[in-house]
C-alpha cells in the first residue's frame, strides 16, 4: 500500500557508498551467507536493530550512487515485512507501516549504522567472520 506521492517516488534502497566495496566482498564470499545486495543490506539493519544501535542518516552526498537495491525487483513482501517490523519498533507507532517511503527511510538509517559497525568491528579481520557476529546474526 502506497502513502502519499512521496512513497510513490522511492524507487532504490539507499546506503553509504563507503560500504560499497565491503557490500561487494561480503556478498561475493560465501562465508557471509548473502548472496545479494539486498541481502548484505537486510543483514546491517537487523543487525543495527539487535544490537541497539541509534540509526544513523544518509548524507546526500554520501549516498550510493550505483543503486543497486532496486525496489520493485528485488523487494519481496517477506522483505517488506522485515522493514516494517523494523521502523515499527523505532517508531513504536503503527501509522508508520502505511507510509512506504518512511519505512524505507527508516530501514536505511539502521543499514547505514548496521553496516557501519560490521565494517568497523567484523570485516576487516584476517579470519572469516567472528563467531560472535554469526550468533548475532542467527
Amino acid at each position: 500500500m502506497m502513502g502519499d506521492d512521496e512513497d510513490a517516488r522511492k524507487q532504490y534502497l539507499d546506503y553509504d557508498k563507503k560500504f560499497e566495496d565491503m557490500m561487494d566482498q561480503i556478498k561475493d564470499d560465501t562465508e557471509w551467507y548473502c548472496e545479494t545486495y539486498r541481502d548484505v543490506f537486510l543483514l546491517g539493519a537487523c543487525y543495527a536493530v539487535n544490537k541497539n544501535l541509534p540509526p544513523k542518516p544518509l548524507n546526500k552526498n554520501t549516498r550510493n550512487q550505483k543503486n543497486k537495491i532496486r525496489i520493485s525487483e528485488v523487494i519481496r513482501e517477506s522483505h517488506r515485512a522485515i522493514l516494517k517490523v523494523i521502523a515499527f519498533s523505532s517508531q513504536k507507532n503503527i501509522e508508520i507501516l502505511l507510509k512506504e517511503g518512511k519505512y524505507f527511510d527508516i530501514a536505511e538509517m539502521y543499514a547505514n549504522a548496521g553496516l557501519e559497525e560490521i565494517q568497523n568491528k567484523y570485516f576487516n579481520k584476517t579470519d572469516s567472520p567472528s563467531f560472535e557476529f554469526a550468533e548475532i546474526v542467527i
